[in-house]
């Protein structure tokens, strides 16, 4: 009755011209940053049917950014719904007094560290190796965390290979390994990561939304994040639940330092405010609605 296509590749440019074809009500998930929203379909299809979405397709934007790409294509705002990623609020959620419990679970780290953390696949445009620069520029009771799956196989393993050694070799120039844990794996409980920390950061590029930020901002703890306005800007607070400053190490050190100093009261707050706009719960009820508009 509905066909709903996530991402761009063959198979989602082929369904999208099905649909189109077949008069079938479309909603197509923008999910990665890019400046062009259509999709690559076959030249013999768009010159048939017509380049990108027809008027009536429901699409579904991560962020403002991605909103204003559809815009600049001369898209309707009417078929335009910017939403998050949605958050598990069974999972991420406010404890009172969570550090010391999840420290000893996750960490080596003491209680009295200051502790950072970043929950991301070994990618260079994670910054994972900005993170450790960040960390030269604090006290040495900052510690960091760095964990997220590291490719083995695939197209790209060697370049993220390269990557992670070169993370590990400037973590050694720095003479920070005790300084650094690094876990080049997928995490399976990153809410008793970011419970366990007291900052988390988010020094991404070319991000379309980011979902860990607004993880890490339910569980009650601030993020230091770069200075993606389009995809952070609804999100992040300044000097509320977090803030956002360019990729200067120096600059974010400061900001690191500001961020443990919001209070617990402010970011129990936080945390209620972005569950109550983002939880899965929310985002779902949304979704009944729109799918059933477009059915």
């Amino acid at each position: 009755d509905v066909m709903h296509v996530f991402g761009k590749s063959a198979l989602t440019s082929a369904a999208v011209s099905f649909a189109k074809a077949t008069r079938k009500p479309l909603m197509v998930e923008l999910v990665n940053a890019a400046d062009d929203p259509n999709q690559a379909e076959p030249r013999l299809f768009s010159s048939l049917l017509g380049v990108g979405y027809r008027k009536d397709t429901q699409i579904v934007c991560l962020s403002e950014g991605l909103k204003k790409a559809c815009l600049n294509h001369n898209y309707e705002p009417r078929q335009l719904w910017v939403r998050p990623n949605p958050i598990e609020g069974s999972k991420f959620y406010y404890e009172k007094g969570r550090r010391e419990k999840y420290r000893q679970r996750v960490s080596q780290f003491g209680f009295s560290d200051k502790i950072l953390c970043y929950v991301a696949k070994f990618i260079p445009r994670k910054k994972q190796d900005f993170a450790v620069q960040v960390l030269r520029y604090l006290p040495t009771e900052y510690k960091l965390i760095l964990a997220g799956p590291l490719e083995k196989t695939g197209p790209f393993a060697n370049r993220d290979r390269e990557y992670f050694d070169s993370i590990r070799s400037s973590i050694r120039e720095h003479k920070l390994e005790k300084r650094i844990t690094l876990i080049p794996e997928f995490v399976q409980n990153p809410e008793e990561y970011m419970k366990a920390s007291d900052v988390f950061l988010m020094p991404a590029i070319g991000e379309a939304f980011g979902t860990p930020f607004a993880e890490s901002i339910a569980c009650g703890v601030p993020v230091v994040a770069n200075s993606l306005h389009d995809v952070y800007g609804g999100w992040i607070n300044e000097g509320k639940n977090g803030y956002m400053c360019n990729l200067d190490a120096e600059i974010w050190a400061n900001k690191v330092i500001d961020a443990i100093k919001i209070s617990e009261a402010q970011m129990e707050s936080a945390s209620a405010k972005i569950l109550e706009r983002a939880s899965a719960d929310v985002v779902d009820r949304a979704y009944y609605e729109r799918l059933i508009t477009l059915s």
